[in-house]
Formats: C-alpha cells, structure tokens, sequence
C-alpha cells in the first residue's frame, strides 16, 4: 500500500519535538518523520483514518431512509475499521494493577506501546516541564492521536449488530446511529494536519539542558504531579493545554 504519516501520529510526533530533546541510540535517526512512523504503526492511525472516513461517508446517521439504503455499503466499511482496530495492541486479562488506579490516568494500550518503542530507540531529555518519562510519552501519543477514543468508539459500532437483516434494522436502529454518531464525532476531531512545519530534527550529541531555576522547578513539579493524578483523558488533556504544551486547532 502507498503509505503517508497520518496527521494524528505527525502531531504528535510534533509535540514530543517541542517539549524533548530527542537523540537517537539506535540506527533510526531522531527525527519528527521517524517518530511519527512509529507511533503510526504502534496506533495504526494511518489506516484508521482513511477507514474511519469510509464509514462515515457509508451512511448518513441522521437520515434513517439513507441508512437502510446504504447497510450492505456501510457494513462492509464497519467490518474493514473493525480489522484495523484487532491489529491495535492490547493489555493482557493480567495487566497491571496500574491499569486499573483510579488516581492515576493509564495511556490505552496502543499509546502505551509505542512509548515504550520509542524508548528503545531514543533518549528523550525534557525541554519543559514534563519528564521524560514512559507513561508520560505514552499519555502525549495518547492525548494527540486520540487512539483510547477511537478505539473505544468503533468497538461500540461493530458491536451494534450491524449483521442484522433490513428486516430487524427498525428495532435497532436507535442504537446503530448512536453508535455511528459516536465514530463520526472522534473522526472529527482528530487532527487533520500537521501542526508546524515539517523539518528534520538533528539534535548535539550529549546536549545539557538548560538550567531550570528554583521557580521553575516547582512549577516543573507541580506540573508533574498533576499529569500523574489525572483521573481522565480530559482531566490530562486540560493539564497538557493549561501548560501550553498542547494546542489544537478546535
């Protein structure tokens, strides 16, 4: 297939830019291109974006004539989205008690993957207030791509029951535009490109950060310990945006 970086994994390769210094320790060189084409295979928005639309233009939601119409298009197009996301890496039935904190926001799965190959890659020093942390990388990926909503969004529509004949269609059809309306909204708003220009990255060798000062590093805490207290991805997020580090476009 002809590939292209997705816009969700170029964004956030694009903040990781702007909030690390990135070195490379192994033979991928730190650029935002690079990065990106990891956290796009690890999230498979490259082919979730593309399949997300597909759905979308299957059937239109609000129009239940349309819908009917359109149930053969639009149930191929659901179960090709569904394939994707069986490729999503996911967390064992044994997975961490972490995961399950209720004071401690955990990155979906897919994030959390590619945070962690990006780690085998890269040495990540941190520009800001955000440390150069695992959970922190797989929050970032989380938060830009919108991965754990996708996810959570296209498991719901290919559990509608879209499989039912035209016959059965009227006493499910409350259920099927909810969920078609859920999927048309996290496409929405997924970033649609890049933010910033596109250049390739080269970072000194053995770079020294710049000294914080003392204010600087309370504030660097207090940041810190707010991102890892997030309950939510939204609670996350508004820590992300409140700091500056993390804008969009909407």
């Amino acid at each position: 297939m002809d590939y292209q970086i997705s816009a969700p994994a170029s964004h956030a390769a694009s903040v990781i830019f702007r909030n690390f210094h990135v070195r490379e320790i192994g033979k991928y060189e730190a650029t935002e291109e690079n990065v990106a084409k990891i956290i796009d295979v690890c999230t498979q928005m490259f082919r979730i974006v593309p399949a997300l639309a597909t759905v979308v233009r299957s059937a239109n939601w609000a129009n239940p004539e349309t819908l009917r119409k359109n149930l053969d298009q639009l149930r191929e197009a659901v179960l090709a989205l569904d394939e994707t996301r069986k490729r999503l890496p996911s967390y064992a039935d044994d997975a961490p008690a972490e995961q399950s904190t209720k004071r401690s926001y955990s990155a979906s799965a897919p994030a959390a993957q590619a945070a962690k190959i990006l780690l085998q890659h890269y040495a990540f020093t941190a520009k800001n207030t955000i440390r150069a942390t695992e959970k922190n990388l797989a929050v970032l990926v989380d938060v830009c791509t919108r991965i754990f909503s996708v996810g959570a969004a296209v498991e719901r529509l290919a559990s509608s029951r879209l499989w039912v004949g035209k016959d059965e269609l009227a006493s499910r059809m409350g259920e099927m535009r909810e969920a078609l309306r859920a999927v048309e909204l996290v496409r929405n708003a997924l970033p649609t490109r890049s933010l910033g220009p596109r250049v390739v990255v080269r970072t000194v060798r053995n770079i020294e950060p710049p000294r914080l000062t003392s204010e600087q590093l309370r504030e660097r805490q207090l940041i810190s310990q707010e991102v890892s207290s997030a309950r939510t991805v939204e609670e996350q997020q508004a820590v992300l945006i409140k700091a500056g580090f993390v804008k969009y476009n909407g």
